[in-house]
């Protein structure tokens, strides 16, 4: 597990935790660029953005609609 973002996922190296789901962890940035910068990161792996989207179209749709 040499991918810092499957750490984050895991619970492995801490951070500000946002909000979560089964397949999905939202954390605050640790250097914003914006007042509110938050990164969405799957917990599952994957190499490159395109084998994210093959391999799931579901995953970045999991994220619960807001008020």
């Amino acid at each position: 597990m040499d991918c810092v973002f499957c750490k984050i996922a895991s619970k492995h190296i801490k951070s500000a935790i946002v909000g979560e789901t089964e397949r999905l962890i939202a954390i605050s940035d640790i250097n914003p660029q914006a007042p509110t910068h938050i990164l969405i990161i799957p917990k599952k792996h994957y190499s490159t953005l395109t084998a994210g989207r093959r391999s799931s179209t579901s995953t970045c749709t999991s994220w619960p609609a807001g008020p």
